[in-house]
């Protein structure tokens, strides 16, 4: 036979705003970070820096 307690009564949980702002920040540096990486506009960026030298 199982038992229910109905005598406790539950609160919801109250979400954190700024850890969900700050995993939303966080996932969106991620998708800029992969595109720096995989666009190669870090070796353009480095090219044109010793050109002018």
């Amino acid at each position: 036979m199982t038992q229910t307690n109905t005598n406790k009564t539950t609160m919801p949980k109250m979400r954190n705003s700024n850890l969900e702002l700050f995993r939303i920040f966080l996932m969106l540096m991620i998708i800029a970070h992969h595109y720096v990486v995989n666009s190669g506009f870090t070796a353009n960026f480095w090219l044109g820096r010793k050109d002018r030298n």
